[in-house]
């Protein structure tokens, strides 16, 4: 499953909203959001039952205040439990 990134809030979401990818950081009190077509998040491994996520990602964020200051971040990955996230 491909999913591309979209317009960024800033806002933390839970798992269902909001209903679209996106992403964002702060680094010095400075905002960094997603845009459209800003990159993509692949899922390569799902397991639903087990909580069990996996996969890759590349995006680019916008300094919110500043559109021409991008930060790009390649070759991303990920590996997800639900069961070990928050402890």
């Amino acid at each position: 499953m491909t999913y591309t990134f979209q317009n960024s809030s800033g806002l933390t979401a839970g798992l269902d909203t909001p209903n679209f990818s996106h992403s964002f950081c702060t680094i010095y009190s400075t905002d960094y959001l997603t845009y459209i077509d800003s990159g993509s998040i692949i899922f390569t491994n799902v397991d639903h039952n087990l909580g069990l996520y996996t996969g890759t990602f590349s995006l680019k964020l916008k300094n919110e205040n500043n559109p021409n200051d991008i930060l790009e971040i390649t070759q991303g990955r990920f590996d997800i439990n639900l069961a070990t996230l928050n402890k």
